[in-house]
Parts: C-alpha cells; structure tokens; sequence
C-alpha cells in the first residue's frame, strides 16, 4: 500500500474522530468545525456532515477495500482509520433513504417494511468488512439513524441542560465506545436498565420514547427487513394506572381461571416486550412491596412467572424506568427497596425542569415556542412564534417557577392560539399556581375563576393526582372509587 500524503492521512484522522464521537456532543462539534476548514468550500453547518462524507468518498475511491487492506502491508492505526472514514462516508450515503424509511415506517403501524436500499448497503459494507460483519453495520447504521431521529425529535431545545440530556441519552443506546457496543454490548444491553428521574411534566416519557424506539434491531439481507418495526420494539406503561390488585398481573400475566375476572391467558407487559425491544414503566415508585420483590428476580435472572402459573418465563427486553417521587427519601423510608434501585440505575438520567432550561439560556423559551407550535398547527404555520410567546409570558407572573413544565408551558401555549394575546381572568391564569398548593384547601388563585361544578372537580382531582401521584391514594384520600379519579384526571384540561 502506497504511504498517504500526510495531509490526507490527518484529514482522515478527524474524520475517522468524528465517525465514533457522540453527535450531539461539544466534541463532534468541534470535530466538525476543524474537518469543515480542509474543504475545498464552505457549507451551511446542517451541510457540513454530508459534505465531508462526500470529500471522504474521493479520497477513499482509490484506495482498496479493507478485506484486500489486510494481506498488504500497512499499520494496523492506518487501516482502522481508513474503515473508520469509509464505514462514515458510506453511513452518510444512506441517510437519505434511512429517513424515508423512517418516515414510512412511521405511518404503517403493525407492518414491517423492506427496507429499500437494504441489499445496496449491504453489498457495499462487503467491500469493506465480511458477511457477518456487513448485515450487524446495517442495523448499526439504521439504529444510529433512527436514534438521532427520535433523540432530536422528543428532547427539543437549545439550552445546556437539554444538550447534555441529549448526549446522555445517546450514550445510554451506544456507551461511551461504539467500537465495543459494535463488537460485543449491542446484544447485551438488556442488562443495562435505565431510570429516568425528573419532576411531573418535564419530558421523561418523551425520553423514554426516543430510548425506546432507538434499540438495535438485527437485519435479515434475505429478506431486506429487520427483526421487528421499531413501532413495535418499545412498550410503555403507567404504574399508577392499575389498581394495585391488578399490577403484578399486568406485569407478569396471567393464566386462565387464576382470579376473577381472569377469562384467558394474558402474556402481561414482560411478556409482550419484544426481546430487541425495551418497556418503560412509568411511576416506579408506586409498586408495592411485594411486586417490587418480583421485579428484582427478573432483574437479577431474567426470570418470572405469571399469576397462577409455575411456568418459568424469559425477558429478554430492557427496562426504562421513570419516577417523579424523590427516589432516596421512599428508601430512606422504606418504601421502595434500595437493591431493586441498584437494579434499575445502571443508568440513571435526570430530565431538567423547565425553570432550569430558561434560566440557563434566554432564547430556550422561543426555541420551544416554535417547537410547539409546529406540533400543534405545522410546519407552514404562519403564527408569529414571538408574538405568541409574548402572550405566553402576559399570562404569568415574573420569574414564573413553571411547576407543570412542559405540560403548563404547552397549555399556555394553546391558550394564547385559543383566545390571542389579551386575557385577562382567563380559566388557565388561575390553574397556574395550583402545583404550588401543598394542603387539601381550595386554592385562592380559583375563587375568581368561573367554572360549572364537573370542570372544578376535574381540576381538584387533578391537582390531587399531582400531589399523592396514584389513582388509589387519590381514592383513598377523596374518598371516591378509583375508576372515577382516572375520569376525572384523563378529561382535557381547561
């Protein structure tokens, strides 16, 4: 193999950096920024991966794949960081066709598509690397793509925070070293549980989705269709939802007979999570004792058994959690058992609160505001997003803590498209400082607001929901069945 010239050779260097940093680090920016000054022209920074992928492409065309690379004489750092800038240049030759198979994949539940430009990437990954070796690029590719998809669009925002949010959840999927998830972690993840801790509103779900339907999925070239839809490999679930008579049942399954009520065979949460896929379970800190008990065995072996049977089962997914309880003080009480916290934080990640993502960055409130607006009216909205949010800040006072966070923030927003900017004694001004209240008494801020008697016990049993975080203490507490607290908290805010 002929020596490179050394400014290529360094060129390649950055590249093959930028290929294995984390995207939405300070570091691949700066790894970006560096490469983007040895172009032959300047590009819009959303154009700068594209464009060194394709000045990779010219450098690497004439040089022999890496299968030849290996019977020449070369030094093995060279021949890593030439598969390192091809396997980046052809990543980004795809990323077209992986977005639209994203796109379509969305808008076909419970189908699992061809992947149209499977067996093309496939026969250039061989060029480089074996067989084997090229069908686990493929998911890796389409697992990084998917990943920065969904990553980008559930955690919205410019500020620090939300950054390192971001980047924390990418390390969650692929670990600070993606040569080693590639080799050997990317089918052992399951061990690798994830609690997601964070006030009520401030996005956790909205994470846990991104981790969910961002897992690796193996790739079958016979057919050019991965294991499973990424729709399909994420399963999701409130605790406080089910009565506590109920959960271990929806966890775990059931057999037929078993308990009243127990008409067939049910599979549970564990047994319907597909073994590429992860299950989140929202509210954590709401399981009792004794079902806290069974999650540990399944966390420790992997084992469990539905209700009313001795059939052992396997769990193969991997489990995200969630809570907005402080998770240190029910140990302290012994409310929630220490070795089952150690289980569920391999990876403990904490969601910021919106007073923290606007206190950190002045112009996060109009990054959002356009974000939420393209949600709620579209990408071709002709709405000023600074006028509306303009109308938002009217509505609160000055230095606002944002208790309901993205919730409030967003409801805040529905309120200004709803009634414009001027309003004054408006239903959702007296709601905003219902979280503050910590006792049973109406709070003041509602005398002034006109309700009919179902909107002002909707919003009690709702602050109620907020404080004690269950259906069933909030039955307890209000004296009222538990089926009726789910009706009252699920209507539609006003």
């Amino acid at each position: 193999m002929q020596p490179l010239p050394d400014k290529t050779l360094d060129f390649l260097k950055l590249v093959s950096l930028a290929a294995l940093a984390n995207p939405f680090s300070s570091e691949r920016d700066r790894l970006d920024t560096l490469i983007a000054k040895q172009l032959p022209r300047k590009y819009a920074p959303e154009m700068v991966p594209e464009a060194i992928a394709q000045e990779t492409e010219k450098i690497l065309q004439g040089l022999v794949g890496l299968a030849e690379l290996k019977n020449r004489k070369a030094e093995p750092e060279i021949k890593e960081i030439i598969s390192d800038a091809a396997l980046f240049s052809l990543f980004h030759r795809y990323v077209l066709q992986f977005d639209q198979h994203i796109a379509t994949q969305n808008e076909a539940p419970g189908k699992n598509l061809v992947l149209n430009c499977g067996a093309q990437i496939f026969t250039d990954l061989k060029r480089f690397v074996g067989a084997d070796e090229a069908v686990e690029l493929v998911g890796l590719f389409f697992q990084m793509r998917r990943a920065y998809f969904f990553i980008a669009r559930h955690v919205g925002g410019s500020s620090r925070p939300i950054r390192n949010l971001r980047e924390r959840l990418w390390r969650s999927l692929f670990t600070h070293d993606i040569r080693l998830y590639l080799s050997t972690m990317h089918s052992r993840m399951e061990s690798f549980s994830v609690l997601l801790l964070g006030e009520t509103g401030v996005g956790k779900s909205q994470a846990a989705s991104a981790l969910g339907r961002s897992a690796f999925i193996p790739f079958d070239p016979k057919t050019n269709q991965f294991a499973a839809s990424f729709l399909d490999i994420h399963l999701a679930a409130n605790i406080s939802e089910y009565p506590e008579t109920l959960i271990e049942s929806e966890l775990f399954g059931h057999r037929k007979g078993s308990f009243t009520g127990a008409l067939d065979n049910y599979a549970g949460l564990l047994g319907e999570t597909h073994p590429n896929g992860m299950l989140f379970l929202d509210e954590i800190g709401e399981l009792s004792q004794p079902v806290q008990v069974k999650l540990l065995r399944v966390l420790q072996e992997r084992i469990y058994t539905p209700v009313g049977s001795h059939e052992q089962r396997r769990f193969a997914g991997r489990l995200i959690s969630a809570t907005n309880a402080n998770i240190f003080e029910k140990i302290s009480r012994a409310e929630f058992r220490a070795d089952l916290f150690y289980r569920l934080a391999s990876d403990v990640i904490e969601v910021p609160a919106l007073r923290d993502r606007f206190n950190t960055s002045p112009e996060e409130k109009y990054v959002l505001t356009e974000r939420i607006l393209k949600h709620l009216i579209g990408e071709k909205s002709v709405v000023d997003v600074n006028q509306v949010l303009d109308g938002v800040m009217r509505m609160v006072p000055e230095n606002h803590p944002w208790p309901g966070n993205l919730r409030e923030f967003e409801q805040c927003i529905r309120s200004v498209l709803l009634h414009g900017v001027q309003q004054e004694n408006s239903t959702f001004t007296g709601l905003k400082t219902l979280p503050a209240q910590t006792g049973g008494e109406l709070p003041d801020a509602w005398v002034s607001v006109r309700w009919t008697a179902d909107e002002m016990l909707a919003a009690y049993t709702r602050t109620a929901y907020e404080k004690w975080g269950s259906f069933e203490k909030v039955a307890q507490r209000l004296e009222m069945d538990w089926r009726t607290v789910k009706k009252w908290v699920g209507l539609p805010k006003m």
